[in-house]
């Protein structure tokens, strides 16, 4: 069958599109649809309740229970948006006075401090697949740039913070305290991605440097509803009226309308009414 200019063009535009939409999304998320995808096929199931680190072996039990609970106080919207799910690797609602980040709020660093976000902040943990033989990422991240110093401070690793005291601090996870090591872990992040981990990292010979990116991720907006929780999982109803800064509401519950287990705990307990 012969073909014509047109069809040639038209068929050299369809390659690039699809080209493109696989180029673009990458691995925005843990899964593709909450299933053994993307970063789970090789990390396994991030709600599991027998993870074992594929860095040194050592089992950490509920990965998920871990993240919300020990290191952040049961703030789900560290890492979640409106809903449970998806949950996106680099953006989300934003916990309590934190950047609406996701994972990459501690698993990654602005490649450019004090300039907008490139979108790059991920840098460093790619690399440490690439040096670490996993090639997935180089397909879509071909250009990333140098990332971060160990020793450069994640967005999230700033303190004081009363409202998540247990998180990690310290990107160098020196001793005694050693604040990258939960559950069974005997070694934090590799942050910059180079394979040499905490302080055995060269550029830990120096105290940790602060990203000046980090800014207020709450600013009053507009009033929304909070709802009260009296155990973890229950259901509630609404209380009141919330006026600190939510950008996008919360979801009510009502007694027909059960909240998710998922994200039943860590809310505000009570409401302050607003005018």
């Amino acid at each position: 069958m012969r073909t014509t200019r047109l069809d040639r063009a038209a068929a050299a535009m369809l390659a690039v599109a699809i080209a493109g939409a696989v180029t673009v999304h990458a691995y925005e998320r843990y899964s593709q649809n909450d299933d053994a995808t993307w970063c789970r096929a090789c990390h396994g199931d991030f709600r599991a309740s027998n993870y074992v680190s594929l860095v040194d072996g050592q089992p950490w039990g509920n990965l998920h229970d871990i993240h919300r609970f020990t290191m952040l106080s049961g703030d789900c919207d560290t890492c979640h948006g409106n809903d449970d799910l998806p949950v996106y690797l680099d953006q989300s609602n934003g916990g309590d006075g934190l950047e609406p980040k996701s994972c990459v709020g501690c698993h990654g660093a602005n490649p450019s401090p004090g300039q907008p976000s490139t979108g790059l902040w991920g840098a460093g943990l790619r690399a440490h697949h690439a040096n670490a033989g996993v090639s997935t990422c180089v397909t879509c991240h071909s250009g990333d740039p140098t990332p971060p110093a160990e020793n450069v401070l994640p967005s999230y690793y700033f303190s004081p913070d009363p409202a998540h005291p247990s998180k990690p601090t310290d990107p160098c996870n020196p001793a005694p305290g050693f604040p990258e090591h939960y559950a069974g872990s005997v070694i934090g992040l590799d942050n910059d991605g180079d394979l040499v981990y905490d302080e055995a990292d060269p550029n830990c010979g120096v105290p940790p440097t602060a990203t000046p990116t980090r800014t207020p991720t709450r600013t009053p907006t507009r009033a929304i509803r909070c709802i009260r929780r009296t155990s973890c999982g229950g259901t509630g109803t609404p209380t009141g009226r919330w006026s600190a800064t939510r950008r996008t509401p919360i979801r009510t519950c009502s007694a027909t309308s059960p909240c998710l287990t998922a994200r039943a705990c860590g809310r505000r307990s009570s409401c302050s009414p607003s005018a």
